[in-house]
């Protein structure tokens, strides 16, 4: 890393990394509690994208049978984009 102008030591990356991971993790779990507005942490899609977490289905409860259909089609798209993404 020292070579291309970084100058962090691997515990430091280490730290950074760990820091970001529990701040991801407070945010999924406080979006997961009911009645909560919606957060996002710094670099959200990026550690969504690194740490494969699929995102969100909409809430299904306020959804016609018909909208219902369109969003899990769309899951299941985007779900297989991302696998053959990863398989590039």
């Amino acid at each position: 890393m020292k070579n291309r102008g970084h100058n962090r030591d691997p515990k430091q990356c280490r730290v950074k990394l760990k820091e970001l991971r529990q701040a991801y993790q407070k945010t999924r779990e406080a979006n997961g509690r009911s009645g909560s507005e919606p957060q996002t942490c710094r670099f959200n899609d990026e550690l969504r994208a690194i740490l494969g977490v699929q995102p969100p289905l909409p809430q299904l409860c306020c959804l016609t049978p018909s909208m219902e259909m369109e969003a899990i089609r769309k899951q299941v798209l985007g779900t297989k984009k991302m696998m053959m993404r990863r398989r590039l």
